[in-house]
């Protein structure tokens, strides 16, 4: 009894200290730029398991990038490049992560721990991953959690310009490969992978500029993302 009673209270201690830590780093956002149910641009975010990613209607990110070409041509035109890469797609999920890590570990069943690793412990090299799909966003996964957010036009815009600033320059000219699942594509990105900025906190990273609450202690794995975005966040499913 006494080996369960301190079992327990190392628990409740690890429990505390989670929450405390949660509550220091918790990010704050601007969420003006947020919109109601209905009257804004809807945001998707995608969980795959253990790897999240962000879906943007094509035609959403081609005006994001003339808006934001305006003030930044470069940004503008690598935003542009990403939009085009499927012209006839209705949306594009967009996912960032470690090179050799993300383009062998299709679901967790997949995963090489001497990759994960290599990936969380020393800065590696990161790629973008980009599907396009059509019809409704919430059917195009079978199996995989989404939520939707909607986004007055300066919270788009502070989404595309950090997902502009993921692009290389210049643009790449031809991809690594195919992607995990769909018909999409593997990209060369911009930004390393480490511990501190792996494939969630990126997504976490992208909705803060779009003035989402999306901390990086929950944004490590893809549950407490999407924990969280159910906690802070009005839903629109």
């Amino acid at each position: 009894m006494r080996w369960a009673g301190r079992q327990i209270r190392r628990l409740a201690i690890l429990i505390a200290l989670f929450g405390l830590l949660h509550l220091v780093t918790m990010a704050s956002a601007d969420r003006t730029r947020m919109a109601g149910h209905g009257i804004g641009t809807r945001i998707w975010v995608i969980d795959h398991g253990y790897h999240s990613g962000v879906i943007i209607a094509a035609s959403d990110l081609r005006r994001a990038a003339v808006e934001i070409g305006r003030g930044d041509a470069k940004a503008g035109q690598r935003l542009r490049w990403l939009a085009s890469r499927f012209p006839q797609a209705d949306w594009l999920e967009i996912g960032w992560g470690d090179a050799a890590f993300y383009q062998q570990t299709p679901s967790v069943s997949d995963v090489d721990l001497v990759l994960a690793a290599q990936a969380l412990f020393w800065p590696t090299e990161a790629v973008l991953q980009v599907v396009p799909g059509w019809g409704a966003p919430e059917t195009g996964f079978a199996g995989a959690e989404t939520f939707a957010i909607d986004l007055r036009p300066e919270g788009v815009r502070g989404l595309a310009a950090r997902l502009a600033d993921t692009v290389p320059e210049p643009a790449p000219a031809v991809g690594l490969g195919p992607s995990l699942y769909g018909s999409g594509v593997f990209y060369p990105a911009k930004l390393d992978y480490h511990l501190f900025r792996t494939c969630n906190h990126w997504v976490a990273w992208l909705l803060r500029g779009a003035g989402v609450p999306a901390s990086p202690l929950p944004g490590t794995f893809s549950a407490g993302l999407m924990a969280e975005l159910r906690w802070r966040v009005p839903s629109h499913q």
